[in-house]
């Protein structure tokens, strides 16, 4: 129903200088697969993303750097699988409470929670041409993103069901739920759900998990142009992202410690390729084998942990590192 705005300015004090700045307003229409905890429709993405800095060429072009610095804000931004911290423990609560679901009717046990973030960052570019048929590129980025604020419709559930679960603090859960030793009652199950939105809340102002602070992108091709290599081409490339944050230690009461975040791995991936460019009845063609993981790093890495409860870092999940593979492409140009 809105438009969106975008716009760019560039100013040029001299030949080989160029100052620009960027301004686009964001909006991501939400998919009608997405409800709430009402079960009504959630609101689309907004937000805006600008940048501004400065770009300069030297050597007739053959060498080209830029410098932007770049702001984003988001709201109403979809989280994922948060719900599943929490909702279980709402679900047996409803189920001994108002077993008929007259209380509760619309309650969507597939929810989604939103949140909203900010994030400062800068950017560093550098194109090389310095050879014929030798291109290189490097880049070096670095940003900073911030949860400002989250689950905005989960607490408003929570404030006008939350009455009714206390008055009910003693009832029993059905036996199916009560599997263990501590997990009898609705208070039981109330107080886990405190506990978990409490955590929540207290990582506002911190990064979310997964978001690598560094990156560093190398790729450079050579293509041969005369003797007996002419037409092909050999290049590579490596990738380097720094450590994450995959979950947090807890204080002496058990409550999420921003300030005692648990990391994870560095990543590199040093990718490879070679090719052959030719023409056929006048068409320009080119094949190219490309070989990514190129030393064939194995294992795995962290994607979440959790404190111990001696302040060590317990990794869970998971992620398999994706083993060395080869892909060949074809590329014709009429």
């Amino acid at each position: 129903e809105e438009p969106t705005r975008t716009f760019s300015a560039i100013f040029k004090p001299t030949k080989d200088i160029s100052l620009f700045y960027n301004f686009s307003d964001v909006l991501i229409s939400a998919s009608s697969l997405f409800t709430d905890i009402y079960d009504k429709y959630v609101d689309g993405t907004i937000g805006e993303t600008k940048d501004f800095g400065v770009r300069w060429s030297a050597m007739e072009g053959k060498l080209v750097t830029s410098l932007s610095v770049f702001e984003t804000s988001a709201q109403n931004q979809r989280e994922s699988n948060v719900r599943n911290s929490f909702h279980p423990e709402m679900t047996d609560m409803w189920t001994v409470i108002d077993p008929e679901g007259e209380i509760h009717k619309g309650f969507n046990e597939r929810f989604v929670t939103l949140r909203n973030d900010t994030s400062e960052g800068y950017e560093l570019s550098v194109i090389a041409n310095l050879a014929p048929g030798w291109s290189t590129r490097l880049s070096v980025s670095t940003i900073e993103t911030l949860i400002t604020n989250r689950l905005p419709i989960v607490d408003q559930y929570i404030a006008e069901f939350s009455p009714l679960w206390e008055a009910n603090r003693n009832l029993p859960l059905s036996e199916s739920d009560a599997n263990a030793p501590n997990y009898l009652t609705v208070g039981d199950a109330l107080d886990e759900v405190y506990r978990v939105i409490r955590d929540l809340h207290a990582l506002e102002g911190t990064v979310p998990s997964a978001q690598r602070d560094w990156k560093v992108v190398f790729n450079t091709n050579y293509n041969f142009r005369d003797g007996a290599l002419e037409g092909f081409g050999i290049g590579g490339g490596v990738r380097w992202q720094s450590e994450d944050i995959v979950g947090y230690a807890v204080d002496e009461n058990n409550i999420v410690d921003p300030d005692n975040p648990f990391y994870g791995e560095e990543l590199l991936n040093v990718s490879g390729n070679v090719s052959y460019t030719t023409t056929i009845k006048g068409t320009y063609v080119r094949f190219q084998l490309n070989v990514n993981n190129l030393f064939d790093k194995s294992g795995t890495f962290a994607r979440s942990a959790v404190d111990d409860l001696t302040g060590n870092p317990y990794y869970g999940r998971q992620q398999v590192r994706e083993p060395r593979s080869l892909f060949f492409t074809t590329t014709i140009k009429f």
